[in-house]
């Protein structure tokens, strides 16, 4: 095999396990996987590969890899089986260091999806999940939770203590639901939430009850003595609906019974 690893160092190796050999020897093993059968990989789903395409005779897969020091870094790998003129079959693999570009994609994201002061979903990333859920008949409780005299905050403590208590917030919620429940920011002080197969109005009222608790209790020291409290309201799908715009009338109807 020929392989080339990153900022164009080149290495020739025979066989396969000379391959596994040259890559322990040069502390390099592969993250979440262990496809390279030199046995050695780290479970972390954030960073398994992903493939482009393969077959019997050629492949391309993305992944990381862990160097010496425990350094991360992307990589792309291609790869060609050839024939060499002695009749041994072999692998070309070329690996090209994509770390940047990876970073790249991923602020890309970030601000495509994400709310930038409190790190949960934004509007439009939001509602087309919820939507997209809704659409797929997934059963469950949606939930709209305002911050009760907001603007009063923000006009007696200025804007920067008001966005500390939004960014205090959206990580109170997100800390408070399972990762598959879809969290957003929907603008100013309002926050919606789903939870899908949770469609007991017990448990709701229970929720509900239990993060007016926990932001009340919510220490935010440029509030001095101003206590959190927030609005909350709930919808059931399908129960009171099953689009985006019925559940969220039905819920912003409970914010004020």
């Amino acid at each position: 095999a020929v392989m080339q690893l990153c900022h164009g160092m080149v290495e020739f190796i025979d066989r396969y396990d000379a391959f596994a050999k040259y890559l322990n020897e040069h502390g390099i093993y592969v993250v979440g996987h262990d496809h390279l059968g030199h046995g050695k990989s780290v479970q972390n789903e954030e960073y398994h590969g992903y493939f482009h395409k393969t077959n019997g005779n050629e492949y391309e897969i993305e992944y990381r890899i862990v160097g010496k020091g425990g350094k991360l870094t992307w990589v792309n790998d291609i790869g060609k089986k050839i024939v060499t003129e002695d009749g041994r079959e072999a692998m070309i693999s070329i690996m090209t260091d994509i770390s940047d570009r990876r970073a790249r994609e991923k602020q890309l994201i970030q601000e495509a999806y994400y709310d930038p002061l409190t790190g949960l979903y934004n509007r439009k990333k939001a509602i087309s999940l919820y939507k997209e859920a809704f659409a797929n008949g997934q059963k469950g409780t949606f939930f709209i939770c305002d911050i009760d005299n907001f603007k009063s905050i923000n006009d007696t403590y200025g804007h920067a203590v008001g966005d500390r208590v939004l960014y205090k917030v959206g990580h109170l919620l997100k800390s408070s639901f399972r990762e598959n429940d879809i969290v957003g920011r929907i603008g100013g002080d309002e926050f919606l939430i789903f939870m899908e197969g949770i469609t007991s109005e017990e448990f709701a009222v229970r929720r509900m009850e239990n993060l007016q608790q926990y932001l009340r209790e919510l220490p935010i020291e440029e509030l001095e003595e101003h206590t959190l409290t927030c609005s909350m309201g709930a919808a059931f799908m399908p129960k009171d609906g099953t689009t985006f715009g019925e559940l969220y009338k039905h819920a912003d109807e409970a914010l004020y019974t």
